[in-house]
């Protein structure tokens, strides 16, 4: 009798311990599920509201905080911005996710910073989109190996003389430059891989928080859990930014609808392009402008803190300041800068 007990205990024991197991079980992947769903909602609702205040931008509700408009006192209006981002709409990139452009691009690296060209080609023949890559006229090469992603191109000039080039000068330029896509010396040329990523933030498809969270990996490469505002990655980063939403844009631009698209009987149509405030920018006059913009997006960003943390990083670059890592805003306040110099130099 005593025995029989004793396993009536033992077997209720085990019931009690698996049943115990199994609520702890459900328990936890109901925790990870709504963690999980809590994570996808925030970055649903945070690309919503981004994608609210570009809409309100361009009808100009928000005034002088517009992330599209801009108004130039030399008769240039916010036409020249809606077709520049009619241009970057075209741009392959923006049927491929942040990661996996990134996956693609780090298949084959060069000390893990650098990739050649040909590894670039070979890397993305395949992907959808990019089939032209090969082709050296085509956008996809022009994109993914412009002089503005190599580590040594400072001043954005081959000769890096910093003198001023007309609008014809720029095109013989870039003609050539499509010639010397076909030789052995352009494929063996290296592009700097950080500087390809940040073109992914800017460009591919991502939510708000995915092109945050990159742009934090980008400037602390030993993923720190502060991020300090004295950093020199985040300071080379955000002038890179600016380079690539501006002197990059107008040179791709030129070279696929003035130098190769556009025939001659249009060719004087789209050179009115080029008149335009962002077309006559400089390197040179760019690069006095980095410290300046640099310091309003620490004094926005960072206020006061000088090492925020990983977290409170890239929850501002999600939400308020998201405006940050998109090309048109970034535009817009360099082409604020360069009117307000133009007037104050008359």
């Amino acid at each position: 009798m005593g025995n029989a007990c004793a396993g009536k205990r033992d077997k209720m024991d085990k019931a009690g311990k698996y049943t115990s197991a199994l609520a702890g079980y459900y328990k936890k992947q109901l925790s990870e599920s709504y963690v999980s769903y809590k994570e996808d909602y925030r970055e649903k609702y945070e690309d919503k509201m981004l994608t609210y205040r570009l809409n309100k931008s361009r009808t100009g509700a928000m005034g002088d905080d517009s992330y599209i408009q801009y108004i130039s006192n030399q008769g240039s209006g916010t036409k020249f911005q809606e077709i520049l981002m009619q241009f970057e709409s075209q741009f392959p990139l923006r049927d491929l996710s942040i990661q996996e452009f990134e996956r693609r691009v780090k298949k084959l690296v060069y000390h893990d910073e650098y990739i050649y060209v040909w590894q670039i080609v070979e890397c993305f023949k395949t992907c959808p989109g990019f089939e032209d890559v090969e082709n050296s006229t085509s956008l996809s090469l022009s994109l993914l190996t412009s002089d503005f992603l190599k580590r040594d191109y400072i001043d954005g000039s081959d000769s890096g003389n910093g003198q001023q080039q007309s609008s014809d000068q720029r095109h013989t330029n870039m003609s050539s430059s499509l010639f010397d896509r076909t030789s052995e010396q352009f494929a063996t040329q290296k592009i700097y891989v950080p500087y390809l990523i940040l073109l992914a933030i800017l460009y591919c498809k991502g939510t708000p928080r995915a092109r945050a969270t990159k742009f934090y990996e980008l400037c602390q490469l030993e993923l720190t859990p502060h991020v300090c505002c004295l950093d020199d990655e985040l300071k080379e980063h955000f002038r890179k930014i600016l380079q690539l939403c501006t002197l990059f844009l107008t040179e791709q631009f030129q070279a696929s609808y003035i130098a190769l698209a556009a025939p001659e009987e249009a060719r004087a149509e789209t050179l009115e392009y080029s008149r335009d405030i962002l077309f006559t920018l400089q390197p040179e006059t760019l690069e006095s402008m980095v410290a300046d913009i640099f310091e309003d997006f620490l004094d926005q960003v960072f206020v006061t803190e000088t090492r925020p943390s990983k977290d409170e990083f890239i929850g501002k670059l999600s939400n308020e300041f998201a405006k940050f890592l998109l090309p048109c805003y970034i535009r817009g306040i360099v082409i604020k800068k360069l009117i307000k110099s133009s007037s104050t130099a008359q």
